[in-house]
């Protein structure tokens, strides 16, 4: 027996089935993705199907897939980096498709270009950029073209996509996510981009979910926490991500999520949240 589903399901499947005792012994493949396949989920997973295969897909609408990887050929020094904020681990792209890593520049219009001056664009690996995508199955254009100027770019004629996903290359040629270009914060203090926070929060047993945000000039960590709002347990969690530069913690009863998969943050419906919402609790980093 094999299963795919969505972050958010699997998750309440392997807590409910955790919290009885259960195991589902008999599936082989468990896939997920749509959505990040966070290091707590992979470790539920295990539990709940002791004998299948672990998986996380990645794609998107427009490609999909683009990479995958199992669990089980995760190392721990590849846990530890995801938990030290380097991003996570979505494994190497498929053999179909060609992944390449730009300087970070979305929302400007790339292109067209040559080959040979679009070669010039690729980062070396272990260097954060714009993951960019083609291939036989990857969509050339939109319905009327509406959106191709900012989300294709034409190399002769090839058509490469735009994922709007941040990330590197390792050695290995395996990609490491650090999450959307949109909420990429960049300030006179550097650039920060929200996995290097909100993956090693993930694992901590109250944090239900986590965003990191640029709000009026202050770098701000915004939880939606479910255990008892004390300052002291707040500071607990921030040996977990002692590089991150931030100046004030936030807690909201909940953080937006995307409609579809109800696991992405919506960093704009966020931004929007704080400007008219009081939160639980605040305190100055």
């Amino acid at each position: 027996e094999s299963t795919s589903a969505s972050p958010e399901l699997l998750d309440h499947l392997a807590t409910f089935c955790i919290q009885r005792g259960i195991h589902l012994g008999s599936f082989r493949r468990v896939i997920s993705g749509g959505a990040p396949v966070l290091p707590r989920l992979l470790a539920k997973l295990e539990r709940v199907f002791p004998r299948a295969e672990i998986i996380s897909a990645y794609g998107s609408t427009e490609a999909e897939p683009i990479a995958y990887v199992s669990k089980q050929e995760m190392s721990e020094p590849d846990i530890s980096r995801m938990l030290a904020g380097k991003g996570l681990l979505v494994g190497k792209p498929i053999p179909e498709i060609r992944l390449r890593i730009l300087r970070d520049r979305w929302g400007d219009a790339l292109g067209p270009y040559t080959q040979s001056k679009f070669e010039q664009e690729f980062l070396p690996p272990l260097e954060v950029g714009e993951v960019v995508v083609s291939g036989d199955h990857v969509c050339r254009e939109y319905l009327g073209g509406q959106g191709d100027r900012e989300n294709k770019i034409r190399v002769e004629e090839a058509v490469w996509h735009r994922t709007g996903d941040a990330g590197w290359l390792d050695d290995e040629g395996r990609l490491w996510l650090v999450g959307r270009c949109a909420a990429r914060i960049q300030d006179e203090r550097g650039t920060m981009y929200p996995f290097s926070v909100e993956v090693p929060l993930s694992v901590q047993d109250d944090v239900v979910r986590s965003a990191v945000v640029s709000f009026r000039g202050r770098r701000l960590l915004v939880l939606e926490f479910r255990g008892p709002l004390r300052k002291g347990n707040i500071r607990s969690l921030l040996p977990s991500i002692p590089n991150a530069v931030l100046d004030e913690l936030l807690v909201l009863n909940r953080i937006p999520v995307d409609t579809r998969h109800r696991a992405k943050v919506d960093y704009p419906a966020l931004v929007k949240q704080l400007q008219i919402g009081k939160p639980r609790l605040r305190m100055q980093l």
